[in-house]
């Protein structure tokens, strides 16, 4: 919403991201600007870090994920733009919705690290 307001988005609330979004589905062009810029910057961070972890799911939280459309549309098509060698369309990108799953999901992830770190220190102990 920054960026939109210092180039010229007359906000007429608070100027936050819910009235911007709002803006872009009307068709306000800087406010669509703004989301396509926010969506490739969220792209390229996916793209990366979705190459390091090889993830099948990213789930985009807080109160931007409510802009729906507005930005999951070009955060998917900066997302196949990015990462058209490595993308399979097995990719999905889902709003926090999906949060009770992600915290699950998590729950699972430090289960199976702290057995990880778990076997490693027995394995150490079992080598001297």
């Amino acid at each position: 919403a920054a960026w939109a307001r210092e180039n010229g988005w007359a906000a007429k609330k608070d100027g936050e991201a819910r009235e911007l979004a709002d803006a872009a589905a009307a068709g306000d062009e800087i406010a669509v600007a703004a989301f396509l810029r926010g969506a490739r910057a969220v792209a390229a961070m996916i793209a990366s870090v979705g190459a390091a972890f090889d993830l099948d799911t990213v789930v985009v939280g807080g109160g931007v994920a409510n802009a729906g459309p507005v930005l999951f549309d070009p955060l998917r098509a900066a997302l196949r733009e990015i990462d058209h060698a490595r993308y399979t369309g097995r990719n999905t990108i889902s709003p926090d919705n999906a949060f009770e799953n992600a915290i699950a999901l998590n729950e699972k992830l430090i289960t199976v690290m702290d057995a990880a770190r778990a076997a490693l220190a027995e394995e150490k102990k079992d080598d001297r």
